[in-house]
């Protein structure tokens, strides 16, 4: 995961780095919600939304699911900690959907994009897409499609042409996230950052969008890539 800060200064925090794995990049749907600062639902909302309760399927993302989980979450950890809410702003979600691409295509979370100058910073992509803002943050983060524990043992084997995951040998299948569960553990994990818990929760920043997409399988785990950005 890495987050980066910035204003009239760019200060970007190596929270960590990834190996590449073999990208597999969808198209972006559109981003047009209607989502109010007033929707930040508490925890116990959320788990009653039946979208956010499906099983992540990479083959045909609900990008809307994830917008709402995102967004819906991070108002609610900014609640908790007597933090004014933030707007939702479909260029934030756009821009971060195709960074999110972009770093698929490579295979590695940054936020410099070094194909093209005019993208290169986060603060550059929002005002190419018509967004100018004095203060832009971005989180970034490789999260894996299935309840798997980082660092802990897992066994793979073929089926039908499809590759399972277990616990134990021929185990059964590690059960896929939920949108509701990958966004529970994704923010788990920002939140636990300092530099991302400050960006998430900054007293600077209005409007906040956010992408996740198919970044391929890395050790045969299906992983998505997400961006989340701030401005003000």
């Amino acid at each position: 995961m890495r987050a980066v800060n910035s204003s009239t200064t760019v200060l970007f925090l190596a929270l960590g780095w990834i190996n590449a794995c073999t990208p597999t990049v969808w198209a972006c749907e559109p981003f047009e919600l209607t989502l109010a600062p007033s929707d930040h639902n508490p925890t116990s909302q959320l788990s009653k939304n039946p979208s956010l309760q499906q099983p992540i399927d990479i083959q045909h993302l609900n990008y809307r699911a994830l917008i709402q989980a995102i967004f819906h979450s991070t108002n609610q950890a900014r609640a908790n900690r007597k933090r004014n809410p933030v707007q939702y702003h479909d260029k934030l979600a756009q821009t971060a959907c195709l960074h999110a691409q972009y770093m698929a295509g490579q295979g590695e979370l940054s936020h410099i994009n070094s194909q093209n100058p005019k993208l290169r910073t986060p603060t550059d992509r929002l005002r190419a897409n018509g967004f100018v803002s004095s203060f832009v943050s971005e989180n970034l983060a490789e999260a894996q499609a299935i309840q798997y524990i980082t660092g802990q043992p897992y066994y793979t084997r073929i089926e039908n042409s499809q590759t399972i995951v277990s616990h134990i040998p021929n185990g059964p299948p590690i059960e896929r996230h939920t949108y509701l569960s990958f966004t529970q553990t994704l923010f788990a994990e920002w939140m636990k950052s300092r530099g991302h818990r400050r960006n998430i929760l900054s007293k600077e920043i209005r409007y906040t969008g956010a992408a996740c997409v198919y970044a391929g399988a890395r050790q045969d785990i299906d992983v998505l890539y997400c961006v989340q950005l701030f401005a003000n």
